[in-house]
């Protein structure tokens, strides 16, 4: 696997972020017209998997400076930064919403909830695609 710092999808953050917003979009919608009845609970289940990502994320970083040029390492150089915004992106928005009211008549909320949304597909995405890299990475080793 080639790990200098040309990652070979520079394409896939673009359209990680296009479906994020599409995903906002119809989550804002959803909630907007009050068809997601438990937000709340959903919200805290972002948080705690947020959360579980950040610890991850941390352990991946200590593994991957362990071994020189491991696999782990290339796919967090590539992916990471996006991750680690994702991640810190759906932590806030999900304790601001948390911690106010959530009305459907609120501009506010609906678009706080649309930022969740957005933050939380953006973290699930780019969190396929770091372990899309890993495996591809286990593969190209394994052709060596």
């Amino acid at each position: 696997m080639n790990c200098d710092r040309n990652c070979p999808n520079s394409c896939g953050i673009c359209l990680s972020v296009l479906a994020a917003v599409v995903v906002a979009t119809i989550v804002a919608l959803l909630f907007a017209f009050d068809l997601i009845p438990s937000i709340v609970t959903v919200l805290w289940i972002l948080f705690g998997f947020a959360v579980l990502m950040l610890i991850f994320l941390v352990v991946g970083l200590f593994a991957s400076s362990l071994a020189w040029r491991s696999i782990l390492g290339c796919c967090l150089c590539c992916n990471g930064a996006v991750l680690l915004a994702a991640i810190i992106g759906t932590i806030i928005t999900t304790l601001i919403a948390l911690s106010i009211t959530l009305v459907i008549t609120s501009i506010f909320a609906i678009v706080l909830i649309a930022l969740a949304a957005f933050f939380a597909a953006l973290l699930i995405i780019e969190f396929i695609r770091l372990l899309s890299c890993l495996l591809n990475g286990v593969c190209c080793r394994c052709d060596d």
